[in-house]
């Protein structure tokens, strides 16, 4: 799910922007356009990924 939401969000980034999001999470150049962002505490959780546009999922448990 988390690839999908990233992938989204990659169509609207340029090549450099995606480029500098997926440096190891160490390096000095790396952005956050990528990162995960996950809900905390209570079901369902929520992972958003990117700023402007960004993209949520729901998980429920089943």
């Amino acid at each position: 799910m988390i690839s999908v939401l990233q992938r989204l969000v990659s169509r609207y980034l340029s090549n450099d922007e995606i480029i500098l999001a997926s440096f190891r999470k160490n390096s000095p150049k790396r952005t956050d356009l990528l990162n995960v962002t996950r809900s905390s505490g209570m079901e369902p959780i929520a992972l958003s990924v990117g700023e402007n546009p960004h993209f949520t999922v729901t998980v429920e448990s089943f």
